[in-house]
């Protein structure tokens, strides 16, 4: 009931998509595939000079292999960054304030880069530096999540339509699941999913150690780049 009363009142734009800060006339999809985020290719040009003239390599790759294409090494950078005693970041960036057994490895906040973690992770960093969708995103973060097992992680929101969020399962101890509105799906080591956190969303790890993962939030396609430099960092 108190939902309803907050979308008629224009403070929510749906029961189920309940962020707070708003842009009007963008898509709504609890889920995304590569080829609906305009993010699907961007092209590598390279210039090759000799007697027969010029040659020009366009290789076009999309975004998101980048990170898949990696997977493997970023995860063993940030299996580094984790104590096995205590099983949480050795240098730890922020702890959830509802659930105790959640940290967060905070890599860019805001748009801003945390130096000291990347310091930490180079290799990672290195390959975000290759999309700026993502480093650019002052509505959004890219972290590493560190869940243990049996955590209960309620049913959430996050704050802003404005970015759309790529999840990458990095270490899986057990059985991990998210659920987006009304659809549930199991999540597999280096396969990169896609979803709008501003929907009601969900996680459960059910395992006998920790679940690590990769978050990498970007801009929302469709917001113009006069827009972005508009909205205010959250």
């Amino acid at each position: 009931m108190y939902y309803e009363i907050a979308v008629k009142n224009g403070l929510f734009l749906s029961v189920f998509q309940r962020s707070i800060y708003n842009e009007p006339n963008l898509r709504a999809f609890p889920w995304w595939k590569i080829e609906d985020s305009k993010y699907e290719v961007h092209l590598k040009v390279s210039f090759t000079f000799g007697k027969k003239g010029s040659y020009v390599y366009v290789n076009f790759e999309s975004f998101f292999k980048i990170l898949e294409d990696n997977w493997l090494l970023i995860k063993n950078e940030a299996l580094e960054q984790i104590d096995e005693k205590s099983k949480s970041f050795l240098l730890l960036g922020t702890k959830n304030r509802t659930q105790g057994d959640w940290n967060y490895f905070n890599l860019y906040i805001r748009g801003e880069k945390i130096e000291e973690n990347c310091e930490k992770m180079p290799i990672l960093c290195k390959l975000l530096d290759q999309i700026e969708p993502a480093i650019k995103c002052t509505r959004g973060e890219i972290k590493l999540s560190l869940i243990l097992p049996d955590l209960p992680v309620y049913p959430r929101c996050g704050l802003t339509n404005c970015k759309i969020r790529a999840y990458m399962s990095l270490k899986i101890f057990g059985s991990t699941h998210m659920r987006v509105l009304n659809e549930t799906r199991k999540l597999t080591e280096g396969k990169l999913i896609i979803f709008d956190d501003s929907f009601e969303h969900e996680i459960k790890h059910e395992g006998e150690s920790y679940h690590l993962a990769l978050i990498v939030d970007f801009w929302h396609p469709d917001l113009s780049e006069s827009k972005k430099n508009e909205l205010n960092p959250i």
